[in-house]
């Protein structure tokens, strides 16, 4: 038995030799000979991806700070909305989660855009509350889940001394997961039977069935993690930039006022909505949404590029062939060479919108990215802005204010969970709605 303890001994003080040994070689190639160690940063975060893990996790995410033609359909969602905000103004209590009410705008859109029909959360009381909470915790999950894509098939196991919000968004991708499945399951078997969409409208997932590719790109499982994208992408960030730009707008009345006197107007009837192109063409309006957009910060993680085949070179640095190299977009969008005070809301940045300068600026506004990986809902998320905004403060302008809202609670970008997201702590941008005949005696509630 000594003999049997012995070699036993003997065997893990090998095996831990080697280990030891393995770690070392690891750490002299990753630090020196690796293709990428060159490149600046952080000496740990060259030795471990777990340097991305203990920021964008255990710290909540802080490692980095046809469209036109559905014009009809918008249009009736945002009228919708601005019957909504005009009940509340009669409501006893007239305060309005206005982020909640922006969820429900662009996800009863998208969900239309997407299957041919809305989710119709512009009709609750709350609007869609528990929809932004399932997408924000979700959101938060996904830092988690890129480390450890297995987390979903056995979060049921995880420590509960894991971070709580991330488990909680974990649990939430998954329930939301099985809905869209259960959603694309029914276009699927619909489209099958030959059957057009509801309305007879245009949706992407008909789109998608009718497309030229091979069969496996159709699948249930596939089509589903489309719908959860689609979904996710069309909602969240959208309805940020929407209370991005009424937040800075109610935070400054000279932006305020003359957005008003510009759309005053453009839109004599407040109830008559000019069309996105004829919206467009509005300097200060146009000003206003890219400044909004600017600051909303759009997807704020970082988006990795890996060139397959061939090496390419930044500056005196070549990068090599199947290195991923990323960049969040905060860097370019408050880029003080680019965008001079870029905290700071300022729409006329943007003016004249055909000086030279101002063409330049508007190459560096990259919250959709670009390339061959721009976001393929551009053109809807300007009409959605565009629209809304107007609408909104034609309508509202100067009888909305802010009601407890404290910017660095609420509103401030603070956390990188792929969205840009406001602290834990946020309570949402809440507005109080003055009816109609109070507007002019309506109380300054704005807290900052």
């Amino acid at each position: 038995m000594a003999y049997l303890f012995v070699d036993k001994f003997q065997i893990a003080l090998v095996l831990s030799g080697f280990l030891v040994s393995w770690v070392v070689v690891v750490i002299i190639y990753r630090l020196y000979l690796h293709p990428a160690a060159k490149f600046a940063g952080p000496r740990v975060a060259a030795l471990t991806y777990f340097y991305e893990f203990y920021y964008d996790v255990w710290q909540g995410g802080q490692y980095t700070w046809k469209i036109r033609d559905l014009h009809k359909q918008y249009v009736k969602k945002v009228e919708k909305l601005c019957t909504r905000l005009e009940q509340k103004s009669y409501d006893t209590i007239k305060i309005v989660s206005i982020t909640h009410a922006f969820v429900a705008l662009t996800l009863d859109i998208i969900s239309r855009v997407c299957f041919g029909y809305s989710y119709e959360t512009l009709e609750p009381e709350e609007f869609a509350q528990q929809w932004y909470h399932d997408m924000s915790s979700a959101s938060r999950g996904t830092n988690l889940v890129r480390h450890f894509p297995w987390v979903l098939q056995f979060v049921a196991w995880l420590p509960k001394r894991m971070t709580q919000a991330a488990v909680e968004g974990v649990l939430v991708a998954k329930k939301r997961r099985l809905d869209f499945v259960q959603r694309v399951t029914a276009v699927v078997e619909r489209h099958a039977q030959g059957q057009k969409p509801p309305n007879d409208v245009f949706t992407v997932f008909d789109a998608m069935l009718d497309a030229d590719v091979p069969h496996q790109e159709k699948s249930i499982a596939r089509l589903s993690e489309e719908a959860q994208t689609t979904i996710a992408a069309g909602t969240l960030t959208t309805a940020n930039a929407l209370d991005a730009t009424i937040y800075y707008l109610l935070s400054n009345s000279e932006c305020l006022s003359r957005l008003r006197e510009e759309l005053h107007i453009a839109m004599p009837d407040p109830a008559l909505m000019p069309s996105f192109v004829e919206l467009e063409r509005l300097p200060y309006l146009t000003a206003v949404v890219s400044e909004g957009l600017r600051l909303s910060k759009g997807v704020l993680h970082r988006l990795a590029r890996v060139s397959p085949d061939v090496p390419y070179r930044h500056g005196n640095v070549v990068i090599p062939r199947g290195i991923a190299v990323s960049m969040s977009s905060i860097s370019v969008l408050e880029h003080t060479g680019i965008f001079p005070d870029p905290h700071a809301f300022k729409p006329e940045r943007w003016l004249p919108l055909d000086a030279p300068e101002v063409r330049q600026r508007r190459k560096s506004l990259i919250v959709f990215g670009g390339g061959s990986r721009m976001c393929v809902g551009l053109h809807l998320a300007w009409a959605e802005l565009y629209l809304t905004v107007a609408a909104v403060v034609r309508r509202f302008g100067g009888r909305l204010s802010l009601h407890d809202v404290v910017f660095e609670r609420d509103v401030k970008i603070t956390v990188d969970g792929f969205n840009a997201l406001p602290s834990h702590e946020s309570k949402g941008l809440r507005v109080f709605v003055a009816a109609e005949i109070e507007k002019e005696n309506a109380p300054a509630r704005m807290t900052l």
